[in-house]
């Protein structure tokens, strides 16, 4: 399932519009997790387009500038395992997650946030320049 969200920067608060469903998917305004020193030098995206696979709990956003080009990419997924609680009942939990976001920089170069958590033990790579959108 794709929609697509187009921004409107004059507003405070992180209101987006798409297709009158629903706000910005999931995952927080494109910008939350931007040191004010990085805002400078990030290429701002004007819209966004979203694809959801609520069969593997996946969310991946394309974000794009004036000139259409990619600026932005994040996803989410989450990888389910069966559990046993010792009583010969089984739950499901989440074995492994990631999320990432990434922005292009005015410079060309991408930076790039990964958080990972697996099985309950949260690890964060943090932020890192990269070459290129780590698709």
């Amino acid at each position: 399932m794709m929609n697509t969200t187009t921004l409107d920067h004059d507003e405070d608060v992180c209101q987006f519009k798409m297709a009158g469903i629903r706000k910005w998917p999931d995952i927080d305004c494109w910008k939350k997790l931007l040191e004010s020193e990085w805002l400078p030098m990030v290429i701002v995206p004007m819209e966004f387009r979203t694809h959801h696979e609520d069969d593997l709990s996946a969310t991946r956003t394309f974000g794009y500038d004036a000139e259409g080009r990619q600026c932005y990419y994040a996803h989410r997924f989450a990888i389910s395992s069966l559990y046993s609680d010792d009583d010969d009942l089984y739950y499901e939990s989440p074995a492994y997650r990631e999320r990432v976001e990434s922005w292009r920089l005015t410079d060309g170069r991408w930076l790039v946030y990964r958080l990972t958590d697996k099985g309950g033990c949260s690890s964060s790579d943090g932020f890192a320049l990269a070459d290129c959108c780590p698709l």
